[in-house]
């Protein structure tokens, strides 16, 4: 018999816990769990001139978590990457074999000259710099600066910060023989850094205390140049989410700390 009441005892007790549990359901809504929104992954190319950009389109994801970015570092080629969904690109394309749906500017950016630290030099006459590029001027003591061989830096043939400025500034002359190579802005900075008859250039976006910037005033408007996003088809959802914010939101508060903004010519 006493087992008996203890399992008597059990049942009643699990009867009153199930009563208590279905009151309670009863009396409460069901909460249903909002599905987190579908990832939408956006590829973006950029050369290394425009790595600053990157930084703008961190900040645009941040602000629109559904989207992902995969994000590939190329130097420009004559065609739009085939896989990629946005392109960066400073200048506007020059090769009739780039076919373009869809382009839009987020801002301009500036090469600047810039030389060594110890170069007392912060202003450069059109002619000055290109004996400087040329080799017509071989010593930096020439045109009053500090006695020291100049060291010209460049980038790569077909590179197009070097297709800008060497025809802004050579007029059809040729670079010096002597001349070294710079694969990308980061390597031209460390570059001039670090010998004191060194000269070269960059994007303004990526000037910094360890290089002097020499202005030239003649052909400075020259060295100004669109910044855009290119893309070979339409941009469906999520691309055109992450143009809006480089253009308008988030993003553009990022481009305008480091570089011009677009003007309509």
């Amino acid at each position: 018999m006493i087992s008996m009441r203890v399992r008597f005892r059990d049942g009643i007790l699990l009867f009153v816990l199930i009563g208590m549990w279905i009151g309670l359901t009863a009396c409460s809504e069901l909460v249903t769990a909002t599905p987190p929104p579908t990832l939408q992954v956006v590829r973006v190319t950029y050369p290394p001139a425009l790595r600053p950009v990157s930084e703008a389109l961190q900040t645009c994801v941040e602000a629109n978590p559904h989207i992902a970015l995969i994000l590939n570092e190329a130097p420009v080629s004559a065609s739009l990457d085939q896989v990629a969904d946005l392109t960066l690109r400073m200048g506007f394309p020059g090769s009739s074999s780039v076919f373009v749906a869809a382009a839009a500017a987020i801002g301009q950016e500036e090469i600047v000259v810039v030389a060594n630290r110890a170069n007392s030099l912060n202003r450069l006459s059109v002619e000055d710099l290109a004996g400087l590029l040329t080799g017509r001027l071989e010593n930096w003591g020439q045109i009053g600066g500090p006695d020291a061989p100049v060291e010209v830096w460049v980038y790569p043939q077909g590179n197009e910060l070097r297709d800008v400025f060497d025809g802004a500034v050579l007029s059809g002359e040729s670079i010096t023989t002597m001349a070294m190579v710079a694969p990308d802005p980061e390597a031209m900075l460390e570059a001039v850094a670090g010998s004191e008859g060194a000269i070269g250039y960059i994007p303004k976006a990526w000037i910094s205390a360890e290089v002097r910037q020499v202005r030239v005033d003649e052909i400075q408007a020259k060295l100004i140049q669109p910044v855009l996003v290119l893309a070979e088809s339409e941009p469906w959802d999520a691309p055109r989410t992450l143009l809006a914010c480089l253009q308008t939101g988030e993003g553009q508060k990022e481009i305008q700390a480091r570089y011009l903004p677009w003007e309509e010519k």
